[in-house]
């Protein structure tokens, strides 16, 4: 009994390592996966991992995951007691490479990738898409979405491959969402790929594919329905309510205005991380997306004539179904609350869209010469989006340094005026009037724009200044009450104070100290 290495097997190629009496094959393909993933993903986030970025909500959680319960996000506390719930950059950016190389292997293993250029192209399209850099930029939480992200994978494998398997599949799609319930679009869009792979590619009959697909269905929606059961559970037991943060308290059916509004939101949010609502065609991320996107629509238009899916018309018609429905499982939250704002940490099911040009690529039809240049076109795009994204992922981080930075310099500075004040020895009370802001806009915006990242100042009010002076300078100040800042503003005092950062900027009023920071 126990676990050890079983060597190199007949083959010469795959490992096997053996749990007690089973023996689980360490494939060649999975190897070739995790290497890329980490070679890529150290490549594109060290920059993340060994350094200190807070944000204005990680400043927050030097220790915690943020929301949980009242969020919808009853496993995330669970999931961070598992791993580590302190901002660790080092440690979380491992746990969450490690997810996203079983995320990719699962993708691998359930799609049958077989070409080295395909499993190495999906484990850096994964590794470095937009949604992995906006999750690193919360690296408090950054390990339990990655998690998310491998447990929604995870529920579609197991209900594909094993006959009983939709019932581990409703609980990973369970503990996915439980996480981050925006990963629901990873599992449904894991779903959709199969289905087309089946019906293009593989061309088999539209009753077939529902029959071996019906399973995984059943797990998606037992797993949503599972999760609610357990959120509505959790907030009773705790005696709490979900909050109306992005609309999560209210969700359910629209309007058909709301359904209109719903897919006119989905269009915008899909140019939006694909850089096509900017107007910058010239770019080079916005071109590239561009090119893939033409040859995706090429490619399914060649796939239908070559392996003639028009005269099946059955097939023909659930394929373009599944199709329509690709853009829509991508941001599938707007279809259930009105009051949802899609940004990049959510976006992850769009990096799908990538992966069906893989798919594509894998079947031998492209071996033909004319085909051959398509492929190699596409193949090309595609690593150069995620060179791009790469790129973007380190000035992204190269932004939040700057960011931490500039917002260090002004509470130094601000700690330093409330020092040269003598009354303020003998307060601890702080009002913080207004925002200071010094974005750089020489350093022009990321494209796709990383929500969570900026090079401006992140300190927004009184409760950040407050925050980032006991966390980093051990100083320990309260914030004023609404009534003490009435008292302030009504003042005269007040009224002729100068803003930051000329002389007098800082005073006491009232008994409390004052800093005003704008009019």
């Amino acid at each position: 009994q126990g676990i050890y290495l079983a060597g190199i097997n007949e083959r010469g190629k795959d490992m096997e390592l053996k749990i007690g009496n089973q023996i689980l094959e360490l494939k060649r393909t999975w190897k070739l996966a995790i290497l890329a993933v980490w070679i890529g993903g150290l490549f594109a986030h060290a920059y993340r991992f060994f350094n200190l970025m807070p944000t204005w909500d990680s400043m927050y959680n030097y220790k915690g995951t943020g929301a949980t319960v009242t969020s919808g996000r009853w496993f995330l506390g669970v999931m961070g007691k598992l791993s580590t719930e302190y901002d660790l950059t080092w440690v979380n950016g491992v746990w969450s490479l490690v997810f996203i190389s079983i995320a990719v292997i699962l993708l691998i293993e359930l799609y049958e990738l077989k070409s080295d250029i395909g499993i190495i192209l999906t484990s850096l399209l994964v590794v470095t898409f937009p949604t992995v850099t906006s999750t690193f930029a919360f690296m408090f939480t950054a390990d339990c979405y990655m998690f998310s992200f491998a447990a929604a994978g995870a529920g579609i494998f197991l209900s594909f491959r094993y006959k009983y398997g939709f019932l581990a599949g409703m609980v990973c799609v369970c503990l996915s969402m439980g996480t981050y319930q925006a990963y629901l679009s990873v599992a449904m869009m894991t779903f959709l790929l199969l289905v087309i792979k089946q019906l293009l590619l593989e061309e088999k009959s539209w009753i077939e594919v529902i029959q071996k697909d019906l399973t995984s269905g059943i797990a998606i929606v037992g797993g949503a329905v599972l999760n609610s059961v357990m959120s509505s559970l959790c907030n009773r037991l705790m005696q709490t309510e979900l909050s109306d943060y992005q609309g999560i308290n209210n969700m359910g059916l629209l309007s058909g205005r709301g359904y209109l509004e719903a897919l006119l939101k989905t269009w915008e949010g899909l140019l939006h991380i694909l850089g096509l609502d900017l107007g910058h065609f010239n770019e080079p991320y916005s071109a590239a997306n561009l090119v893939i996107f033409g040859l995706l629509f090429l490619t399914t238009l060649l796939i239908v004539i070559k392996k003639k899916v028009y005269k099946r018309v059955p097939e023909l018609i659930l394929a373009g179904l599944a199709c329509v429905a690709l853009p829509i499982c991508c941001f599938v939250i707007n279809f259930v609350s009105a009051a949802t704002f899609y940004h990049t940490l959510m976006e992850m099911g769009v990096c799908f869209l990538y992966l069906i040009l893989i798919l594509y690529f894998e079947n031998e039809m492209w071996q033909q010469k004319m085909l051959n240049a398509v492929k190699w076109i596409g193949l090309i795009s595609l690593l150069f989006i995620a060179y791009l994204n790469a790129m973007n992922a380190n000035k992204t981080y190269f932004n939040m340094q700057l960011s931490y930075e500039k917002s260090y310099a002004v509470c130094d500075g601000i700690l330093d005026r409330i020092d040269a004040i003598d009354a303020a020895a003998e307060t601890r009370k702080v009002a913080v009037m207004g925002r200071y802001a010094v974005g750089d806009e020489y350093l022009g915006v990321m494209l796709p724009e990383i929500y969570g990242a900026s090079n401006d100042v992140f300190l927004k009010g009184t409760y950040h200044y407050v925050t980032l002076w006991r966390n980093n300078f051990g100083r320990y100040f309260s914030e004023a009450t609404g009534e003490e800042i009435a008292k302030v503003q009504s003042s005269e005092m007040y009224q002729q104070m100068p803003v930051y950062p000329r002389k007098g900027c800082v005073a006491v009023i009232e008994d409390v100290i004052v800093v005003k920071m704008s009019e």
